[in-house]
């Protein structure tokens, strides 16, 4: 599994799978919705849902990206990417695509019906770009890179508003908080960092993964951190404080993915073992024993 994710009312969740194929499924019964596969018999690498749960927006091993209809599987659009992306993204109006490029670009997409419009290519990352996410109000791009920086671009203009450097290695994952005024990076350094986006600085750094961190997300209201590993565990964190909350192991290697349900009851994550585990955060964090130290769990459900 690829990557993992949930659309805006979480009734889904979605799947990138290394078969070619993107699968849907019902997020509470686990029943099969619709499974996603390209003519071409080309793996898609990538899959970000948009904000409208209709539509999601894939990236191939053939570099093409493009926007399917959920409901009836068809292709509805498909952008030129002529350089190899390695992440992707769709604006939460579903109206813009960004993808970073192994030869360390941002590029701007905007989706209509007549063609495909590249609105602009962002250039100032040294090496390539692992991950891209959008700002819950679509103007701002943040990026990270193989050269241990988080960037983060104004849409409009394509200016880099802000460098943060203080990761030791690959940047794996970015995200935004819901208020934009907070960026998580997960980093192959082991680390996840919290950046305050009006300073500039470094709040905190989240410390516990005993191997890299490849996927990040947070919750509405900023309140919760998840992180996935390679160290096959995914963590809970206080994002106010720092604090480990809880230690879910149940794959059995690495996590290459983390979502979290926008009303964060549910995370979701996604393994090289093949599966998606979907887990009751509700119940999870009622487990929480009194002292706070970390405890393995793996009340989940597993979708495969």
């Amino acid at each position: 599994v690829k990557s993992v994710a949930f659309p805006s009312d979480s009734k889904f969740i979605a799947a990138g799978l290394n078969d070619g194929t993107v699968n849907v499924w019902n997020s509470t019964t686990g029943e099969p919705i619709q499974t996603i596969k390209s003519k071409r018999q080309v793996r898609f690498e990538l899959v970000a849902f948009s904000h409208n749960p209709d539509f999601v927006v894939t990236c191939s091993s053939q570099y093409k990206i493009e926007i399917w209809d959920l409901r009836t599987g068809k292709r509805l659009y498909t952008f030129g990417a002529w350089k190899e992306e390695l992440c992707l993204a769709i604006s939460p109006h579903s109206r813009l695509v960004a993808s970073g490029s192994s030869y360390g670009t941002v590029k701007i997409w905007e989706r209509t019906r007549t063609a495909e419009k590249r609105l602009r290519e962002l250039q100032n990352h040294r090496y390539s770009v692992h991950s891209v996410v959008f700002s819950h109000d679509s103007r701002f791009i943040a990026s990270g890179s193989s050269d241990g920086t988080v960037r983060i671009w104004d849409v409009e203009t394509g200016e880099c508003l802000e460098t943060f450097n203080g990761h030791e290695r690959r940047v794996n994952s970015v995200v935004f908080s819901h208020d934009s005024t907070m960026i998580a990076s997960a980093s192959a350094d082991k680390t996840v960092k919290i950046w305050n986006v009006g300073t500039g600085m470094c709040q905190r750094a989240l410390q516990g993964h005993r191997d890299g961190v490849n996927s990040v997300a947070i919750s509405h209201d900023s309140g919760i951190l998840v992180s996935g590993s390679s160290d096959k565990t995914i963590r809970i964190w206080d994002a106010k404080t720092g604090q480990c909350l809880r230690v879910l192991e149940g794959h059995s290697t690495k996590v290459s993915s983390v979502a979290l349900s926008h009303d964060s009851t549910r995370v979701a994550s996604g393994s090289d073992d093949g599966t998606i585990k979907i887990w009751n955060m509700s119940i999870l964090l009622t487990m929480l024993p009194a002292s706070g130290v970390d405890t393995p769990t793996s009340t989940s459900s597993d979708f495969s």
